[in-house]
């Protein structure tokens, strides 16, 4: 068992190259300690791992409904991405989530990381209902399942910064027919026992990171020039 580095949230890796996946992880709320997804995202940042044959960019997107999104749309030109594993926690799923969709909606009761809460339920007022994830999806889960992990397919991304980031994503930033495919993973937030697993367990965040990496390694077959992906 590999010990976690110490997060370091504020830092991000770039490395110009005709092929790079960019990971973006999330910023841990403000005064509040980093969950295991986040350690684990940060272990590998640390580490600058990558799929063999690519260069990974790591980026820790803000948790605000006003610059989350336009920062990872920077980080995206900036790295020149060919493809975008987008990486969250399921709190409520014991497996990882492999999310088929985004859905043109928002809780306006969860504030952001300033504080600051969504005026309206939908994200957007002319937006469609659902916004389909253009990584390949049976792609990823069976990478996750083939690496010996718990996996499922998922049509239910929240209702939080990660839903209201991967629609954007897809409906604005990524919406043309030769842009880079977003795809995301939410990583287990429960235990067997259906309560909340210890975020400092190192055992737990090594396990993260391990699905995280093998995800990754299959996004990045994607990467325009490589293959096609098999049909969901």
């Amino acid at each position: 068992m590999t010990t976690a580095a110490e997060p370091d949230f504020g830092s991000e890796s770039e490395h110009p190259d005709d092929r790079c996946l960019l990971i973006c992880g999330f910023q841990p709320v403000d005064g509040a300690s980093a969950d295991a997804t986040e350690r684990a995202m940060a272990q590998l940042a640390n580490a600058d791992w990558a799929p063999a044959g690519i260069t990974a960019s790591y980026f820790f997107a803000p948790r605000n409904w006003n610059t989350a999104t336009e920062a990872i749309d920077d980080m995206m030109r900036a790295s020149r991405a060919g493809a975008v594993l987008l990486v969250a926690t399921a709190r409520r799923s014991p497996d990882f989530a492999i999310e088929m969709r985004a859905q043109n909606r928002v809780s306006i009761t969860k504030p952001d990381s300033v504080g600051q809460l969504r005026p309206s339920g939908r994200i957007a007022s002319v937006g469609p209902a659902v916004a389909r994830a253009t990584a390949p999806v049976a792609d990823m889960l069976h990478g996750l399942l083939d690496a010996g992990l718990k996996a499922h397919a998922s049509s239910e991304a929240g209702d939080y910064i990660c839903n209201y980031v991967l629609y954007r994503l897809l409906t604005e930033v990524a919406s043309d027919s030769g842009a880079p495919p977003v795809g995301c993973l939410r990583a287990p937030g429960l235990g067997a026992d259906g309560q909340p697993l210890n975020a400092q367990d190192e055992q737990l965040i090594d396990h993260i990171a391990h699905g995280v990496m093998a995800c990754a390694n299959v996004v990045a077959d994607f990467i325009p020039g490589s293959r096609e992906p098999a049909g969901v």
